[in-house]
């Protein structure tokens, strides 16, 4: 099962905008859909409710669907080549923007599967 949250943005005069979930999430990030509405291009940084980033990126010029991932490490700490996972998201996810341009919108959907205990 998977979660889902748009957040509808209007950036300020400098570009920028932040907005934090009303959802409390408990499962994996598994990515998020960008809608450009006035914006033609922005910065766009995901972090959970511990100030982590979870998706940091500049220059998206598109609407699409960003899938994020990261990759496993072994035990040592070592990345594992062509390995991916989701990362956990657990409580609310900010979302911040920067040059997004004087007072455009756009908006975020957030994709997070349901973590279920066995």
């Amino acid at each position: 099962m998977i979660d889902t949250c748009r957040v509808e943005i209007t950036t300020a005069n400098d570009g920028s905008a932040s907005k934090t979930t009303p959802v409390q999430f408990q499962g994996w990030f598994t990515g998020f859909q960008l809608v450009l509405g006035t914006a033609t291009a922005a910065d766009v940084t995901i972090a959970d409710s511990n100030s982590v980033s979870l998706y940091a990126k500049t220059g998206l010029n598109a609407s699409a669907f960003h899938q994020v991932r990261v990759n496993a490490v072994n035990a040592s700490g070592t990345a594992i080549t062509n390995s991916f996972v989701p990362q956990p998201a657990i409580g609310s996810l900010t979302i911040t923007i920067a040059n997004g341009g004087d007072a455009k919108t756009l908006s975020i959907i957030l994709h997070v599967s349901k973590y279920i205990a066995s």
